[in-house]
């Protein structure tokens, strides 16, 4: 989704005549898909915990990007989860 806020970036400086320079440091594609049972059994933690959460798609590396790119000996996918606790 880095793609789609460069080309914002882009096309907003268009719109108001200003030149932008984008220097990419560092890029990953993130995590590509996460584990929907993986990802109820989260929810349904914070729930019982009273916790507020929300799931978003994050184009962020975190730890759960290389763990959901591993596979197991069976050659399946590691089942990965992940959700955003908001501060208070």
């Amino acid at each position: 989704y880095h793609k789609k806020a460069i080309a914002l970036i882009r096309d907003t400086a268009r719109e108001f005549g200003v030149t932008v320079t984008i220097t990419e440091l560092n890029s990953s594609d993130g995590v590509a898909s996460l584990d929907t049972h993986v990802l109820e059994l989260l929810e349904k933690g914070c729930a019982l915990a009273e916790v507020s959460w929300i799931r978003i798609a994050s184009g962020a590396m975190h730890d759960a990007a290389i763990v959901a790119g591993q596979t197991q000996s069976s050659g399946r996918h590691v089942p990965t989860g992940m959700i955003f606790i908001p501060c208070r």
